[in-house]
């Protein structure tokens, strides 16, 4: 048996977005390195008005209809969604974190919008 040294210390692996005031949709380490988000350049968007929840079809096609830039950088990723979520009428007046979750019949993440927590900052 091998071991393997683990290095990421103080990094979150659970798998979140953050839904930010300023229109954009933030992924968290854990996001980034489950869902292999860095192989994707871009997301298309998708709203299920019915159950609250926001698809998010990762592809490297920027001809797809709809598709948005991804960033990844520094193991987080943000993609700009302020229209989309303004459309919607999702738009936070506060950051909201959400479970990210992969959908296998639609290929694609979901963030159930009715299960956000409002983000708080540490205090030192």
């Amino acid at each position: 048996m091998a071991f393997e040294r683990f290095t990421d210390v103080g990094r979150v692996f659970r798998p979140r977005a953050s839904i930010r005031s300023n229109g954009q949709i933030g992924f968290n380490h854990g996001s980034v390195k489950r869902f292999e988000l860095q192989k994707s350049a871009y997301v298309v968007l998708f709203y299920d008005k019915e159950n609250k929840k926001v698809g998010i079809r990762l592809t490297n096609d920027k001809t797809e209809p709809g598709a948005s830039t991804l960033i990844t950088r520094n193991g987080n990723g943000t993609v700009s969604a302020r229209s989309f979520l303004e459309y919607y009428q999702l738009l936070p007046k506060d950051t909201m974190q959400h479970d990210i979750e992969w959908d296998e019949e639609n290929k694609m993440l979901v963030i159930d919008m009715g299960k956000g927590t409002q983000r708080t900052r540490k205090t030192n």
